[in-house]
């Protein structure tokens, strides 16, 4: 079978150890080094149709809807094929985008008949941003160091901006005024940023930056949040100027974080900690250092905050029979308490989008070529 090494590296670099944990308080976590294969085997391929099998079996079993409370429900599984990874929705909801490595392409998707319309051709796609106006997408080419600006609408791959060798750029993010395109630079300790109306790429760094992995930005985009995997901290960059406002420092390396857009919270993933061996995921404020973290007996990927800041969506995506594997968990960003009962998806679940009209959230599931569309309206 083959390993993409991308994936390994997206998580830490290394291989993660087998986790033994006990879920004390019911809470999350995010692990940071676990090795994604692809079907490259008639056995992979007939444990995968058989993973899909039972979840697509038990995809509608949610429990009992509570008002004002979202529903939570899965009410479709798209057929995508391949290894559907990360995921942007349309500001105004429309259309979502969804990369697909294995098979070279990135999926447009109709929000309203919840079925794949178009596909792009590109090299290695990794992440994926759309630009407020639902133009241009942005997609890294994580092997390749590179980052492609593509018409929304038919494909075409607008502009090439080539990073350096070593940037290997994970998840690239839009400028809450679609002004700028900012982008990990992983080894490189560089933060990229591209032009949205000339494409023209810049860079800049700092000396709190080592291995930078995600980008977040404040709800009046004014401060930009990146993860550092090295310093173990999260270092806060104006957005104008790109010059330093602070470090907030972990005793962890971060690789995701995503702010709450009420309240400016930050949550950040606790992938690892080679004193606990205890995944988690963190949050905390601008000012304050206090962190409170949840743990979980299982391992979460990219989750997503919700337009209204009420909620986190935490996809699980190590496949097991443990209560929550394969699922995603609604979480109140309040208290950081589960809210309902686990939403079973497809297997290995790797992002979660919350469309931006609250409407639905969309998740996808690496190992079996699917994605669930989950009813969040209350």
């Amino acid at each position: 079978m083959k390993h993409w090494p991308f994936f390994s590296v997206v998580r830490a670099g290394r291989e993660s150890p087998d986790f033994k944990m006990n879920n004390n308080n019911g809470s999350i976590c995010l692990t940071l080094s676990r090795p994604f294969l692809f079907c490259a085997s008639a056995l992979f391929i007939a444990f995968s149709v058989i993973a899909q099998a039972s979840a697509q079996e038990d995809a509608g079993t949610i429990g009992v809807h509570v008002d004002g409370v979202p529903k939570n429900k899965v009410i479709k599984t798209i057929q995508v094929g391949g290894n559907p990874y990360a995921i942007a929705v349309s500001k105004n909801s429309k259309f979502v985008y969804v990369t697909d490595p294995l098979n070279q392409t990135v999926l447009k998707i109709s929000a309203r008949e919840n079925k794949v319309i178009k596909t792009f051709s590109v090299t290695n796609p990794f992440g994926v941003t759309v630009t407020p106006n639902g133009k241009t997408l942005y997609v890294t080419n994580y092997l390749q160091s590179a980052v492609y600006a593509i018409n929304a609408k038919t494909g075409e791959i607008i502009a090439t901006e080539t990073l350096a060798s070593d940037a290997h750029p994970r998840n690239p993010v839009v400028t809450p005024n679609g002004a700028e395109v900012w982008v990990d630079g992983g080894n490189s300790a560089n933060i990229y940023t591209i032009d949205t109306h000339t494409n023209a790429l810049s860079s800049f760094t700092s000396d709190d930056l080592a291995v930078p992995t995600s980008v977040a930005f404040s709800p009046d985009g004014e401060t930009a949040y990146v993860t550092d995997l090295q310093n173990e901290s999260i270092v806060q960059f104006d957005t104008e100027t790109g010059g330093e406002e602070g470090v907030i420092n972990l005793s962890y390396g971060p690789t995701w974080c995503r702010v709450n857009p009420k309240t400016g919270t930050v949550y950040a993933d606790r992938p690892y900690n080679v004193d606990s061996d205890i995944p988690a995921i963190f949050a905390f404020t601008v000012i304050e250092t206090d962190v409170q973290s949840v743990t979980t007996t299982e391992l979460p990927a990219n989750f997503g905050v919700t337009k209204s800041g009420e909620y986190l969506y935490v996809p699980f995506a190590h496949a097991s029979t443990t209560e929550l594997g394969n699922t995603v968990v609604m979480y109140d960003t309040t208290t950081l308490e589960p809210v309902g009962d686990a939403i079973q998806v497809g297997n290995e679940p790797e992002f979660a989008a919350v469309t931006p009209n609250g409407k639905h959230a969309y998740v996808s599931n690496f190992a079996d070529g699917t994605l669930s569309v989950i009813d969040t309206a209350p």
